[in-house]
């Protein structure tokens, strides 16, 4: 079956990565994508047609013929791709520069890939080679991240339980296996878990701002959201309170609960029922150009980083801005905003609709999935 794994996560993931939605392995990162990450796909984009997945520019002309049978997202000149069973990866011009011998892989970060092979793991630089080796202890190991990758020494019931650590390029285990949780650097810190409280450390592994949150988030545009007292609010890097803590986590959680599908998150309600399609940067409560998605009650809007609301609490579910658009969901349908709120796609898509890269968003209509332009209209009419 061919799979199709869209942009944007992803974070939050979108149509998010690949033409694929198969269940993720156990080396899918499950943590929320920070916005500038997301950033880094590009085109071209990929599609399906009669049975295949291809490529296509912004303008929406094939630029690699549709042939295999998955295919990723770009991600710093590469994409992830499925012939004949195997998974390698291709140039912008759909020439294999890594041939296709894994059997399974994410996408490049920093200029490292994840692939699996038989019972051997680890990272291969942009030319197929073995870089870094998962040693056998590490049950899960994720993309790098300012020159950091998290990993998991062990993995209990629903994947919830191990240590955590990070290793640097060299394989190196930089920062011990100390945190019962831990997300990806993101401007110099990283969110760690110790005793059921959240903290920050820098790369050398060092405490920064100490552990005192019910849950954190990685920093974003100079600012991270933390949980106090049940209430999401906003602090700086000393670890101060700068947008008081107001906000609702409601019924999404973000953590362990989210998988990740090739950089796609797969949002779960609290029974663990999946309920809505991959979307990278997916409701983050990270800023991204300068708002941040937050939640009132049931309903979501954006604040400001001083904490003002910028566009009132309105919709089911949001979306980070990207390219000056985010996605929200009213009356069921996906459709886009801008900054001022003002709706300039109206909403008529089913599921899903993944922020804009190079002008182009991917969208989902009944069971099929396309791509749009900034105006609403297709640029690749939705296909199955």
């Amino acid at each position: 079956m061919t799979k199709l794994i869209p942009l944007t996560l992803c974070t939050a993931i979108m149509f998010a990565s690949c033409a694929k939605t198969s269940t993720p392995v156990p080396e899918k990162q499950p943590e929320p994508k920070t916005p500038a990450r997301a950033r880094k796909m590009s085109g071209p984009f990929p599609i399906l047609q009669n049975g295949k997945a291809g490529y296509i520019d912004a303008a929406g002309t094939v630029v690699i013929p549709p042939q295999f049978q998955e295919a990723h997202n770009f991600s710093e000149g590469l994409a992830l791709v499925k012939l004949a069973g195997k998974m390698g990866f291709i140039d912008t011009s759909g020439v294999f520069v890594i041939s296709a011998q894994y059997d399974d892989g994410r996408g490049s970060s920093e200029g490292l890939a994840f692939v699996k092979k038989g019972s051997q793991r680890g990272f291969v630089d942009k030319i197929g080679s073995m870089v870094v080796r998962a040693e056998r202890d590490l049950i899960a190991v994720y993309d790098f991240s300012e020159a950091r990758a998290r990993f998991r020494t062990s993995v209990g019931m629903m994947g919830l339980g191990g240590k955590w650590g990070f290793i640097d390029k060299s394989g190196q285990k930089v920062i011990p296996a100390n945190f019962d949780r831990a997300y990806d650097f993101s401007e110099g810190l990283a969110p760690v878990e110790t005793g059921g409280k959240w903290g920050y450390v820098d790369k050398d592994g060092k405490q920064i701002i100490e552990p005192g949150f019910g849950w954190a988030w990685p920093f974003s545009e100079g600012l991270a959201c933390v949980m106090l007292d049940k209430k999401l609010g906003y602090i700086d890097k000393t670890g101060q309170l700068v947008v008081k803590n107001e906000f609702d986590l409601g019924n999404y959680w973000v953590d362990a609960l989210m998988l990740e599908t090739g950089g796609a998150a797969v949002f779960t309600d609290k029974s663990r029922k999946v309920f809505v399609q991959p979307q990278i940067g997916f409701a983050s409560n990270m800023f991204s150009e300068g708002l941040a998605p937050v939640q009132v009650g049931e309903k979501w809007g954006f604040i400001d980083r001083t904490g003002r609301t910028v566009i009132g609490p309105q919709f089911e579910l949001v979306s980070n801005f990207s390219e000056g658009l985010a996605a929200v969901k009213l009356n069921g349908k996906w459709g886009y905003v801008d900054k001022t709120g003002s709706m300039v796609i109206q909403p008529s898509f089913d599921d899903f609709a993944s922020a804009f890269i190079e002008g182009v968003a991917s969208i989902q209509v009944g069971a099929n999935w396309g791509w749009i332009d900034k105006t609403g209209n297709h640029v690749w009419k939705p296909a199955h």
